[in-house]
């Protein structure tokens, strides 16, 4: 039985759980005809639903095999990026429009958006189309969001970052926030799972009797 999500006045309070966690991402603001369409409902970032469902139970049966065997695991995740290469090829029309290339850096992710450091500033209300491969589930997600701020970083970040970009995404249709849902509470499972080894860990050193 899957978890029943805390409901207050119709809001699915599991969108707001937040993980630290580390992807490859890239983004860029939409160009001006591009706004206007998604302003419309009219942009269209999602690769075939079909597509979409056979990454996800791939994602699922590598992550099975992970725990049976390392060289089918491998395998599997070969296999796996050959579909991501031609899912990708659906969105190649957004694709055109990146000057980046992917950054594997440290973020604050949820279902409702994203933060991130950044070399530079963004504007408040930018509408930017943001790019991130989640390393650990082997998927791509392309979502739409608002730049909230850029707040300024006391200390510099990794790869010369001077800034905290925070952005909250928007139009993002129920499949896409089920899944970004079900990654954070998996990555928060995961998370606990290894602080409660490393305990256990550090209790049967301390058990351990002190040679003499």
């Amino acid at each position: 039985m899957g978890q029943t999500a805390p409901n207050d006045g119709g809001v699915d309070r599991r969108r707001f759980f937040r993980i630290a966690d580390t992807v490859s991402l890239r983004y860029r603001a939409l160009s001006l005809t591009e706004e206007k369409l998604w302003l419309e409902g009219d942009l269209n970032i999602e690769p075939d639903p079909d597509i979409r469902a056979l990454d996800a139970e791939i994602s699922s049966e590598i992550t099975r095999l992970k725990q049976t065997s390392s060289e089918l695991s491998a395998l599997a995740d070969l296999l796996n990026q050959k579909l991501n290469f031609f899912a990708d090829s659906v969105a190649a029309h957004l694709d055109a429009g990146f000057h980046q290339k992917y950054r594997t850096v440290n973020v604050s992710l949820s279902a409702c958006g994203v933060g991130f450091p950044s070399v530079e500033p963004l504007s408040p209300d930018t509408i930017v189309l943001v790019d991130m491969l989640l390393t650990s589930d082997h998927r791509r997600v392309l979502v739409t969001g608002r730049v909230i701020d850029s707040d300024e970083l006391s200390i510099p970040g990794p790869q010369g970052a001077k800034y905290m970009v925070r952005i909250n995404f928007e139009r993002v249709n129920e499949r896409l926030s089920e899944e970004l849902i079900q990654y954070v509470l998996q990555q928060q499972r995961r998370i606990l799972a290894a602080q409660r080894i490393a305990q256990e860990e550090k209790e049967l050193i301390a058990l351990r009797p002190k040679e003499a």
